[in-house]
């Protein structure tokens, strides 16, 4: 998995925003912007926590940080699958 295999699929613009990390039709991450915070969870809502933090944005980026933040989500995103070698086996078809 590459970071330019991922494509982000906004599912709410505001309040929060959010995103579904996509490969191949396959969800391997949940990103969402509530209350200042941003986070990713893989593979869905309430799966692993790969990262937390807290952007300028409440309910959505401002837009100076948006690209900043989801460029390095898709970062952490592919750092995350490498190092869980067990999930090569539903994504058997990328390197990991």
């Amino acid at each position: 998995m590459k970071i330019e295999d991922i494509k982000l699929v906004m599912t709410c613009e505001v309040c929060p925003e959010q995103y579904k990390a996509m490969v191949d039709g396959k969800q391997v991450a949940y990103l969402r912007l509530r209350h200042g915070i941003f986070t990713v969870e893989a593979p869905d809502c309430g799966g692993v926590l790969i990262l937390k933090t807290f952007p300028i944005g409440d309910g959505c980026f401002v837009e100076n940080e948006r690209a900043y933040f989801l460029t390095r989500a898709k970062e952490l995103i592919v750092n995350y699958y490498k190092r869980h070698k067990r999930f090569k086996k539903i994504y058997d078809n990328y390197e990991l």
